[in-house]
């Protein structure tokens, strides 16, 4: 007779639930080492469920779920003003700064940015 192991957490499926949790585990400390990231709480929800069978009470059949909610980005914000077809974006405060050619710098509009396409 084959000898079985209990059903723990750690051997549910071979490993598979862990190596789930190893995965989403890995996501959050990516995120919360992100600069980009808020500082938002990062979560990792595993959820086990146990359904006995509907034919033979003794089958239990197992499902298994993780999932992480972590951090979304930093929302990145500016101010500019709009001349003709180009942008000048304000690189100092609005209250400590009057709009001069040396406070700004061109965004041409269509031009790649750091942040995407203006």
């Amino acid at each position: 007779m084959d000898t079985k192991e209990e059903l723990t957490l750690i051997n549910i499926k071979g490993g598979a639930v862990m190596e789930s949790f190893d995965v989403r585990m890995a996501e959050v400390l990516e995120n919360l080492a992100d600069p980009n990231a808020g500082n938002a709480k990062r979560e990792i929800t595993l959820k086990v469920a146990f359904a006995p069978d509907k034919n033979n009470p003794q089958i239990i059949n197992i499902s298994a779920s993780c999932k992480s909610n972590l951090a979304p980005d930093k929302d990145i914000s500016t101010v500019a003003v709009l001349s003709s077809n180009a942008l000048f974006e304000l690189t100092t405060p609005m209250e400590q700064q009057s709009i001069l050619p040396d406070n700004v710098r061109p965004i041409v509009l269509g031009e790649s940015t750091e942040g995407g396409v203006v």
